[in-house]
């Protein structure tokens, strides 16, 4: 947060766009990472195939992004 902030400032840019991308980043990292301790833990939990389940939730994720990516160059240009 505080690089995206500190480029925010410094390029001019909307603050609240930046505080949202790398919250929305890091939300996207923590859903879609087969690493992740939420995908480990529903895993060991349900006994189900760590990397299935990781590419079963890489779809929506990557939709979720992909509307992300419109939005945030939509509203780049009003603020």
């Amino acid at each position: 947060m505080p690089l995206g902030v500190t480029l925010a400032v410094q390029s001019h840019t909307s603050l609240l766009l930046a505080i949202g991308a790398v919250f929305a980043s890091g939300t996207f990292g923590a859903f879609a990472s087969p690493l992740s301790d939420n995908t480990v833990t529903t895993c060991t939990v349900l006994g189900i195939d760590v990397v299935k389940y990781a590419r079963s939730k890489l779809v929506p994720a990557l939709i979720a992004a992909g509307i992300s990516v419109v939005l945030y160059g939509a509203f780049s240009f009003f603020r």
